[in-house]
């Protein structure tokens, strides 16, 4: 996998945590982390995700920024590593 950020906008729907768990899945499992890893950045992501919806319109950027062996994540204002 290329090191190039992997860029969502999703609604912000607390149901749409899921879709955002789930693109960090494969892009971690790209970078080879281990499932223990993966997991844990899926649960940081989907409560990342969750805090930031709201009544507002406003979309939600996730990015992923994988690298070698590595995946750095950003969701909206919060960056988890």
């Amino acid at each position: 996998m290329r090191d190039h950020a992997i860029r969502l906008t999703l609604p912000p729907d607390a149901d749409l945590a899921a879709v955002a768990s789930i693109a960090v899945r494969a892009a971690a499992r790209q970078v080879a982390l281990a499932e223990t890893e993966i997991d844990r950045l899926r649960v940081a992501v989907a409560e990342a995700f969750t805090r930031q919806t709201g009544p507002g319109d406003d979309p939600i950027e996730v990015v992923l920024h994988p690298g070698r062996g590595s995946l750095r994540i950003e969701v909206g204002s919060t960056t988890i590593e």
